[in-house]
């Protein structure tokens, strides 16, 4: 993964073209764009809801965690999410 950040991954997999002009997000449109993108895309809810939990770790105000309790994501796959965001954000170094 050369220059890219690991969310331009996960939307790339999910089939969302050119995911670098969606992230990183400047506004709640251009989170709406992404989620639209990926819901477009067809895909299983797990992958829709790691992206939905990745995008609002992002946004940064703690809604990601009752996102994650209320759509029961399994921690296996809540955590990975939240391991590409920080690495992706630089967050990393802070947590470690």
């Amino acid at each position: 993964m050369h220059d890219e950040l690991f969310i331009d991954y996960m939307l790339r997999n999910v089939g969302v073209e050119n995911p670098t002009r969606l992230f990183p997000p400047s506004s709640e449109e251009t989170i709406r764009e992404t989620l639209a993108a990926v819901i477009d895309a067809g895909n299983p809810s797990i992958k829709l809801e790691c992206i939905v939990y990745y995008l609002l770790s992002w946004w940064n105000d703690g809604s990601h965690d009752n996102f994650c309790v209320n759509k029961r994501i399994p921690s296996g796959f809540a955590e990975l999410a939240y391991a590409y965001y920080l690495f992706d954000s630089g967050d990393y170094v802070v947590r470690v």
